[in-house]
């Protein structure tokens, strides 16, 4: 039973996972936050080269 339960828990999850993602990749509040992630990836990588 609880190895059922495990498995049941591990498939919503996986699905609510693929959901959010499908729905949030098209959002641009994400894009927001990505390209401020990798602007400030890169600017932090200049920095340090320079």
């Amino acid at each position: 039973m609880v190895i059922y339960n495990k498995q049941v828990v591990y498939q919503l999850t996986k699905s609510a996972s693929i959901w959010l993602f499908k729905n949030t990749l098209l959002s641009n509040s994400l894009n927001h936050v990505l390209s401020d992630f990798i602007g400030g990836l890169l600017s932090k990588g200049l920095s340090l080269t320079l």
